[in-house]
């Protein structure tokens, strides 16, 4: 989705799990194999941090990226943040499709699987809500549909003079 809003701002765009397996060599399930999640994160908030630098960039964040206070400060004072709401039905099926993300993301409960996706919602739910400058349900959702919707509420702001751009 985030491709496709770039696109559509005529921006360049930007995934932090991406850049932060790029930087390392190795994928995410690796680094938590051999460092740990606290390792991960480091790598997370440097990628984050240095992605706000760019002009002109849609970001893609992992689950986890706003669970840092520096972070979120970060988000806060550079970015406009958009919350990609789904269900856990949603999120298990999305998950079960995409076999990128099963090869690469680790499971971050003992359970794995919809048990983990409803704990971590849980867990997440106020985190996402408090950091969210807009947030789009996207249940039943094709990406164009929610990149549509981001472009006309981000051109929106900044019509009125709220961009942060």
């Amino acid at each position: 989705m985030a491709k496709l809003l770039a696109s559509r701002l005529g921006w360049a765009w930007c995934d932090t799990d991406d850049e932060v397996q790029r930087a390392s060599g190795r994928t995410i399930a690796q680094i938590f194999q051999d460092e740990g999640e606290p390792a991960f994160r480091e790598l997370e908030a440097t990628a984050l941090a240095e992605s706000l630098q760019r002009d002109h960039v849609v970001l893609a964040l992992g689950g986890g990226a706003v669970f840092r206070e520096d972070s979120r400060e970060r988000l806060r004072q550079h970015a406009r943040t958009v919350w990609l709401r789904a269900s856990v039905d949603s999120i298990q099926q999305r998950l079960a499709q995409d076999p990128v993300s099963r090869m690469q993301r680790p499971d971050l409960t003992s359970q794995g699987g919809r048990i983990e996706i409803e704990q971590l919602l849980a867990a997440r739910m106020a985190i996402y809500a408090a950091c969210a400058d807009w947030t789009i349900d996207t249940d039943h959702r094709t990406p164009a549909d929610e990149s549509i919707e981001i472009e006309c509420w981000y051109r929106g702001l900044h019509q009125v003079g709220r961009s942060s751009e």
